[in-house]
């Protein structure tokens, strides 16, 4: 498989027409304001994203990842909603100085992922782990919430490159090359990174 394929573009926007079951043991975790009417999940690729293309307009919730590095050019926008997931693996929380946003005013919601209690719930990781023993990178973990959350509502991924490693070079705990194969047979909509 060409790792490089880009996806069609995401589907129009529309209404939400389906909320998670008031059962849904994630449902907690991520809750979209009412009205949201698109998910955007933004990378931590080092690049400006030209906010044009992305077309980011009132409803779009943003979701952000660790480092928030784009945190400063979207909190702005009028009529946005945005969330940061941190990830970390210890009991008592992340350590918030691990990461860039220099400020956490903004977000509506703050969603700290810790794996052993998390990924339990998620229905798609016992197909994940069967594909292979390495750790979900925290994009795709986003990513694969908000689809089983959320199914109906658009999903953009901006930025990603999941065939690319952007991990530091003494991290290889994620199997680039599985992610890459999932959106792309699950048929995510992604922005090449830009």
């Amino acid at each position: 498989m060409d790792a490089h394929i880009i996806l069609p573009p995401a589907p129009p926007r529309s209404r939400p027409t389906a909320q998670p079951s008031l059962d849904h043991p994630l449902r907690p975790f991520l809750s979209l304001p009412p009205g949201a009417t698109r998910i955007l999940i933004l990378s931590n690729i080092r690049r400006h994203f030209p906010l044009d293309q992305l077309n980011i307009t009132a409803g779009d919730f943003l979701l952000h990842l660790n480092h928030a590095i784009h945190a400063p050019e979207t909190l702005p926008l009028p009529g946005t909603h945005h969330a940061l997931i941190i990830r970390h693996n210890t009991k008592t929380g992340p350590y918030l100085h691990w990461f860039s946003a220099p400020t956490l005013d903004g977000f509506a919601q703050i969603l700290p992922i810790h794996d052993p209690t998390i990924l339990p719930l998620c229905s798609w990781f016992k197909q994940y782990r069967a594909l292979t023993k390495k750790s979900p990178t925290t994009g795709f973990i986003a990513a694969n919430i908000c689809r089983e959350l959320y199914p109906r509502i658009p999903l953009l991924l901006v930025g990603f490159d999941p065939a690319h490693n952007h991990g530091t070079p003494r991290w290889n705990g994620h199997d680039w090359a599985a992610e890459a194969n999932w959106y792309h047979t699950r048929h995510f909509h992604l922005l090449p990174p830009f």
